[in-house]
């Protein structure tokens, strides 16, 4: 919610929002550095020295078998497939079972007469507040 004193001019409204995003944009680039160059530095770490790829390469793909490097590619292509397949066809369920519900309670619409009676006004200052766009009211109404 934006706290406006009186009216500003668009042009000032437009710098204001401009000025605005460009530094949230900047201090999203710095955080999003940081955090690609952690992960980066922790992937490295993991796979060079943890999973130890030289020994991962000599066991796994050996140039003697072939056929059996092959076959296990081809497993873990089907299974990742799999379960794309199945997390896609959930979500298309879980779509259609549940987007187009209306779970919340809405209060039941206010007639222009009962706002008549509780605030004690005239039906013309009624239909005025409703369809101005800037209100200056005198003194309070509740």
């Amino acid at each position: 919610m934006n706290i406006i004193d009186g009216m500003q001019k668009k042009t000032i409204r437009i710098l204001e929002i401009l000025i605005t995003t460009i530094g949230w944009l900047i201090m999203l680039y710095y955080i999003i550095q940081t955090l690609f160059s952690i992960v980066f530095w922790l992937l490295l770490f993991m796979v060079f020295w943890l999973f130890n790829l030289s020994n991962f390469y000599n066991k796994l793909f050996t140039s003697s078998d072939v056929s059996t490097t092959i076959h296990t590619f081809i497993i873990t292509i089907f299974i990742a497939s799999g379960s794309f397949i199945l997390m896609y066809f959930w979500g298309k369920y879980n779509y259609k079972k549940y987007a187009h519900l209306r779970r919340r309670k809405f209060p039941k619409i206010v007639t222009n007469d009962e706002i008549e009676s509780y605030f004690n006004l005239p039906s013309s200052t009624i239909e005025k507040m409703q369809y101005d766009k800037i209100i200056i009211l005198e003194k309070t109404i509740v």
